[in-house]
């Protein structure tokens, strides 16, 4: 009873924590962008944020979620993608998502007339969002809450796949987020251009194309990847009772070694997206 209890605590509370990337992540992919930014749009960004860098702003987005004049941005930080479907603005949530967020702080940045106050916070929301939309369980199927509804264990810890994609594989390794980025920053001048490539809207479906495949496989199911009803460690709501411990998957050292590329590569992805952003937006 007493870990039953327990499962339920920590999962009501990780479900209400859906914070893309973590710190370090988040860091990692405003100190790539730093790197790569020209040194034209490095002295407009550190200008507007009065000599804050991209790696600092990166996690304000998240540090401001607990005071309620920023309730409105809950929403900006993901978007939901069903299997099988594309996005579409006329059927996107009223109150924002991860995309339309961009779109309008892109649109702001470029705009002379935006008074520099708000130019500095869309800086800090387009660092912050652009590595949201690169984890993949924040692009969501729209059936479990970005998989905070989804209970595992890592390292025999219980936690939801929000929570251990957010931070905890990241944490697990022990590294700085300059460490990290040292590791991860590998692209030449060529192949950087080449990832700045495409749109928000782009980007958001690289995420949705991978999101499947880092589910764990079901402890009762087959070999295979199933679908999100399949998934026995899932709850549909908030208000289901957590699975039973046997159907929760027991993941370690095996899964992250799996996925530790995938994570590196979308980490690197948002901060080269980020600097290609931003050198575009502060070319004049």
């Amino acid at each position: 009873m007493r870990l039953l209890t327990l499962i339920t605590l920590i999962s009501a509370l990780s479900s209400q924590a859906a914070f893309g990337w973590g710190f370090i992540g988040h860091r990692a992919v405003g100190e790539i962008a730093q790197r790569r930014l020209t040194p034209k749009a490095k002295q407009a960004v550190s200008r507007i944020l009065n000599g804050e860098t991209l790696a600092h702003a990166s996690t304000w987005a998240d540090e401001v979620r607990s005071d309620a004049a920023y309730k409105h941005q809950d929403t900006w930080h993901y978007v939901d993608y069903p299997i099988g479907t594309a996005y579409d603005p006329a059927k996107a949530s009223p109150k924002g998502d991860v995309i339309a967020s961009l779109t309008r702080i892109r649109l702001e940045l470029l705009d002379p007339g935006t008074p520099q106050a708000k130019k500095a916070t869309g800086i800090r929301l387009l660092a912050h969002f652009i590595g949201d939309m690169h984890q993949p369980l924040h692009v969501g199927n729209g059936t479990d809450q970005g998989g905070n509804l989804c209970s595992v264990t890592y390292m025999d810890e219980i936690t939801n796949l929000h929570a251990l994609w957010d931070d905890k594989l990241i944490d697990s390794m022990r590294l700085s987020y300059t460490e990290l980025v040292n590791f991860i920053d590998t692209a030449t001048k060529a192949e950087f251009t080449a990832a700045t490539a495409g749109n928000f809207e782009e980007w958001a479906a690289e995420s949705a194309s991978v999101r499947e495949g880092i589910y764990p496989i079901s402890v009762d199911g087959e070999a295979k990847i199933e679908a999100p009803a399949e998934r026995t460690y899932c709850r549909k709501n908030t208000k289901d009772p957590i699975p039973d411990a046997k159907l929760i998957p027991k993941l370690s050292y095996a899964y992250r070694y799996e996925h530790w590329p995938l994570i590196e590569k979308r980490l690197r992805l948002a901060g080269y997206r980020l600097a290609g952003q931003l050198n575009e937006i502060f070319a004049k």
